[in-house]
């Protein structure tokens, strides 16, 4: 009759032990695989997370947008890399090119990024009106064809219009004019556009004062 206790044996036993025997033996009696070729692995895969971001909150597509990397840019979209990761400030890699002017890079994040385009930072900043304040008009036409707001309000109540006007941007202004921006909208301290074009120190064109003297409501 069987005892009901189980026998031990004195050797000792574990899974992991089994594994490296097991793993010993399947190579005994396995062919030898020619090792794989060696291939160096590009940029974007030897980053650990491609959305990673640094003290700043910036992400590497931003550093590529803000330093007109196109070529680095267009890798790290394809690798799947946010377009819309803003930093701790708010702002986007479409405000660091349009504030820039790097056009291919805005083409790119528009294009391939599927970034949005009217992204506020924490001054209630689109990244047109980055554009405008620094006049890069071929940035502002990009952005009102791919059909951005052209009339958003900052946290001082301007839109991209009055800051154009403010900044003596005139080339993106009259753009604006002629696209057919409010131009009766009025800012924090009650300021038209009109008001802008007549007391600017910026702008001199005359045209754009008579431009919206025919337009203005005010």
């Amino acid at each position: 009759m069987r005892s009901g206790k189980m026998r031990h044996s004195n050797s000792t036993w574990s899974l992991s032990a089994w594994t490296n025997h097991y793993n010993k033996r399947k190579r005994k009696s396995s062919p030898e695989e020619p090792p794989e070729p060696t291939r160096r692995p590009s940029l974007v895969e030897t980053v650990y997370d491609i959305n990673r971001i640094d003290a700043k909150g910036r992400s590497l597509l931003f550093y590529a947008a803000q330093c007109d990397q196109p070529e680095v840019a267009v890798q790290l979209i394809n690798a799947g890399c946010d377009a819309n990761i803003a930093d701790h400030h708010g702002n986007t890699p479409l405000h660091e090119a349009a504030e820039y002017g790097h056009i291919e890079i805005v083409n790119l994040l528009i294009e391939k990024g599927k970034c949005r385009l009217n992204p506020i930072n924490a001054l209630g900043q689109t990244p047109l009106m980055k554009a405008v304040a620094n006049d890069n008009l071929q940035i502002c036409k990009i952005l009102i064809k791919a059909g951005c707001d052209k009339d958003s309000l900052d946290h001082l109540n301007r839109s991209a219009l009055l800051i154009g006007l403010r900044e003596g941007s005139e080339d993106s202004v009259l753009y604006l004019l002629k696209s057919g921006s409010d131009v009766n909208i009025v800012d924090g301290e009650g300021h038209s556009a009109l008001y802008y074009a007549v007391f600017s120190t910026y702008l001199t064109s005359l045209l754009i004062a008579k431009k919206l003297m025919h337009t203005s409501k005010l």
